[in-house]
């Protein structure tokens, strides 16, 4: 009787042992699905399909890097497209969750620290000025890791770029918020010169990398080369959806500047 018993046993561990490893494996036939899918949508700009399929593979997996930092990326993107701000915010502070999560569960993954580093940056949109300047660090910090652990990250040079651009132009109110926070970490204008030119030799097919290098140049007075950068940047085709936004931009800053 006890022999029978242990053999009925024997069986359901090992029935449930074979179910396991057939459910892992539709699993992960599932996920590879999704992904596949997933890029395909983004690169096709279908930025909310995208965003769905990735969604789905999160449900399944809820640590999976590639999902993590892609969801972070189009909430951000998708948030950035929108006319209102409440609905602005609201993607943006899931970018920042999932890239969160992303720097949580794979800290050694450059994507994560970008990601979580530009959603941040976006939080800021919504911010005070004290609050603005309480978050630069953090901005800043996990974009030189992203650089740290890849260093020809284009986008993450793009981003120091623009903070140091930032950082190193505050307003009245920001300046202040820096006095009374006790300061800024190291910026300048030298630096976001350079970090935009190393962006752009990484990626030179990128509109936003030109457009922000302009206004970077038009703050400093220098328009002659302000708009050098957008004629290369009104010569480039829209990889991902935004960027007909960056383009007309680019045009009409053009335009403006004669």
């Amino acid at each position: 009787m006890i022999l029978h018993q242990r053999s009925i046993i024997a069986f359901i561990l090992i029935f449930l042992l074979i179910f396991s490893v057939e459910t892992m494996a539709q699993d992960s036939d599932d996920i590879e699905a999704l992904v596949n899918q997933a890029q395909a949508h983004y690169v096709d700009k279908q930025n909310e399909e995208a965003l769905e399929d990735y969604l789905k593979v999160l449900e399944i997996e809820p640590t999976h890097y590639e999902a993590l930092h892609k969801t972070s990326l189009l909430y951000n993107m998708i948030g950035f497209q929108l006319e209102d701000e409440d609905e602005q915010h609201e993607n943006y502070k899931l970018a920042k969750k999932y890239g969160e999560l992303a720097v949580e569960h794979h800290p050694d993954k450059d994507e994560s620290h970008y990601v979580y580093s530009i959603a941040v940056g976006r939080i800021t949109d919504f911010s005070s000025s004290r609050e603005r300047v309480r978050l630069a660090p953090v901005i800043k910090e996990h974009g030189e890791k992203a650089i740290e652990i890849n260093p020809e990250h284009a986008g993450a040079w793009h981003l120091l770029a623009v903070w140091h651009h930032n950082a190193s132009n505050l307003n009245f109110a920001e300046r202040t918020a820096v006095r009374v926070l006790g300061g800024l970490p190291d910026s300048s204008n030298e630096r976001a010169e350079k970090a935009f030119k190393k962006a752009i030799a990484l990626d030179n097919e990128t509109i936003i990398f030109y457009l922000d290098f302009a206004r970077f140049y038009e703050d400093m007075g220098e328009d002659e080369k302000a708009k050098q950068m957008l004629n290369k940047a009104v010569a480039l085709e829209p990889k991902i959806e935004g960027d007909e936004k960056y383009l007309k931009e680019s045009k009409d800053m053009l335009a403006s500047l004669g």
